[in-house]
This record gives C-alpha cells, structure tokens and sequence, in this order.
C-alpha cells in the first residue's frame, strides 16, 4: 500500500486545517466553499487582491443527510451533536480557520 504525504499535496499547516474543517462539514452534510472572497480590493488599491476573505462559506439545506449505500443496507450517517443543527432548517457558515489555539 502506498502512503499518503500530505506535506506534498497541502504543504502549509494554515491550508491543513482549512481542508480538515472543509471535509469535516462535507461530511455533515454541508456544500463548503473555500477562500470566499467578501471585499474585493478593486483596480485602484490592489490588483487581484482582496480586502477581507472567509476562509470556509458553508450551507446545509433542510432535511440534508449522508447515506451510504452499503452491501447489505443503507447506511445514514449523523450530523456531528456539537454542530447542533436542526433537521428542518437551512444552516449557514462564515468561517475563520486557525490552525493555532484561537484566542
């Protein structure tokens, strides 16, 4: 079996932990999208740049779940408890990702 070297396919450690937190909502049923750009610099200040970005926008729709269909019978997969969402509601997430302690 050959091995995995994350430090080749996500070489920053701020990177890391934005691809961890990203799966970990894919996972709980949430559609995530990284470096959401919220302020564009424009032409004048910053060409290409940006003012303020979200490191992770997530939605989770109403009645969202994971299934996997496995050999004998589905199955359904959990939210996370501490994600605490409800079932019947639209859940959205801006999201500022450290890969330290935040303080």
């Amino acid at each position: 079996m050959k091995s995995f070297d994350l430090d080749a396919v996500v070489p920053r450690l701020g990177q890391r932990a934005e691809l961890v937190t990203s799966w970990h909502l894919r996972f709980n049923g949430y559609f995530p999208i990284t470096s959401f750009i919220l302020h564009d610099a424009g032409a004048t200040k910053q060409p290409g740049g940006q003012i303020t970005d979200a490191d992770i926008l997530a939605i989770r729709l109403p009645y969202t779940e994971e299934i996997i269909h496995g050999h004998v019978e589905p199955i359904y997969v959990k939210p996370d408890s501490q994600l605490d969402v409800g079932k019947d509601l639209t859940d959205f997430i801006i999201a500022e990702v450290s890969s330290q302690e935040c303080k």
